[in-house]
């Protein structure tokens, strides 16, 4: 059976609107820190959610905390924790 889909499969288009992004910070919509993906990472976590978030915050605390300096990249196909995040909670 073929999918008759095309493009891409994410961002979801007209997906169920979170009561969370109803008021979105107008610095996190769309966000991006760089002009194009460093070329190096040290550590690349694929998600914004609660999850991507808290891994990408606490690798840099233990880093910072023995001295060191990581180049962590956040990669997210939408919005920051506009996905999952926002509809559920994204169980850990």
């Amino acid at each position: 059976m073929s999918s008759a889909r095309t493009g891409p499969l994410l961002p979801v288009r007209n997906r169920t609107e979170s009561f969370w992004l109803t008021q979105r910070d107008k610095e996190l919509c769309n966000a991006r820190t760089t002009a194009a993906l460093p070329k190096t990472a040290d550590v690349v976590v694929i998600g914004s959610g609660l999850s991507g978030a808290m891994t990408s915050y606490l690798i840099l605390e233990e880093a910072r905390a023995k001295g060191m300096k990581l180049n962590v990249v956040m990669l997210e196909a939408d919005e920051t924790c506009g996905s999952s995040t926002a509809r559920n909670g994204e169980p850990a």
